[in-house]
């Protein structure tokens, strides 16, 4: 089971022009708050005035401790 980086989540969804859409499942453990384990999602949104040009919205955490 992977284990990824909140930080990593929460600075793509700081940049502005990516916005979570609420659909989101987010594991923590109690001995660890600054990770997710593996098969934690969020679903995001292009923010208003920008296009997605090909990138996927969903992301996951996979087994290799990497957002997907």
């Amino acid at each position: 089971t992977g284990r990824c980086p909140m930080s990593t989540l929460t600075q793509l969804m700081s940049s502005g022009s990516i916005v979570p859409t609420g659909a989101m499942q987010l594991q923590q453990t109690q001995d660890n708050q600054t990770h997710v384990l593996g098969g934690s999602f969020a679903v995001l949104a292009c923010a208003p005035g920008f296009t997605n040009i090909g990138g996927n919205l969903n992301v996951t955490c996979n087994a290799n401790n990497a957002w997907s």
